[in-house]
């Protein structure tokens, strides 16, 4: 990961794709953020240090986690902000924190299988986030944490593409639940489906061609619309380019 000291300044390209160095915002992005739009962030894999962008275009950076652990992001406890979480995958537990600051996890338990891939959301639309892995092109989704210090198994599971795709969270059609996204690097196409697991094989309701090769997947409500749309970080020119609409 870049340091996000002195990164080039944030332009403008033609279409809905926006190109955004890490800790520069455009006024459109600034007063959408105010708003409660999303913002962007960065983990280093090997210090566990997190790099989280501020409304203002500010950069709040702490150490959660060890190196190595897979970093996501959720409300844990329901009070409307996004904070970190680690999922280690030598044991498949799960470290949650409640505030965006160093220390030690509020609740940690066990979840999944080692060589899983952790997703979070709020696959409910009970306001608060949880827990689900990716495993081989099966979805695993928990609909509430599990008890600290303890195990936790999915409340159901579906299929939904294929061994090697990387998975992301978003609330794609705006309706206040989280479903399924994938990437497959392969071909730079994304996928996702609007389906909330009740399908023992989810529909793919959308796909489109979406960056390049090495490419980072991210999703998120960029602009305040109230749906997520996708976004990439490309580590080859230390910039994400947030796509504005899914297609």
């Amino acid at each position: 990961m870049a340091n996000v000291e002195g990164l080039k300044r944030t332009v403008l390209v033609a279409g809905l794709v926006l190109v955004v160095a890490f800790g520069v915002m455009t006024s459109q992005q600034a007063q959408a953020a105010e708003q409660g739009a999303d913002t962007v962030g960065l983990v280093n894999p090997a210090s566990s240090e997190w790099h989280l962008q501020l409304a203002d275009g500010s950069t709040n950076s702490f150490y959660f986690g060890v190196p190595g652990d897979i970093p996501i992001v959720g409300d844990w406890n329901c009070d409307g902000v996004s904070t970190p979480g680690m999922w280690r995958q030598s044991d498949g537990f799960a470290y949650l924190r409640n505030s965006n600051s160093m220390g030690a996890a509020d609740i940690q338990f066990t979840f999944g299988a080692p060589g899983d891939i952790p997703i979070a959301g709020d696959f409910d639309g009970d306001g608060c986030d949880t827990l689900g892995v990716y495993r081989s092109g099966r979805v695993f989704i928990a609909n509430k944490l599990g008890a600290n210090n303890g195990f936790f198994s999915a409340d159901y599971d579906f299929f939904f593409g294929n061994p090697g795709d990387k998975p992301f969270v978003g609330d794609f059609d705006g309706d206040g639940l989280d479903t399924i996204g994938l990437r497959r690097e392969s071909s730079g196409f994304v996928y996702f489906t609007n389906s909330t697991g009740t399908n023992l094989i989810a529909p793919t309701d959308a796909s489109f061609f979406f960056g390049q090769g090495g490419d980072k997947v991210v999703s998120g409500d960029w602009t305040f619309s109230g749906f997520d749309t996708v976004g990439i970080w490309r580590p080859s020119d230390q910039s994400f380019y947030l796509n504005y609409a899914n297609e």
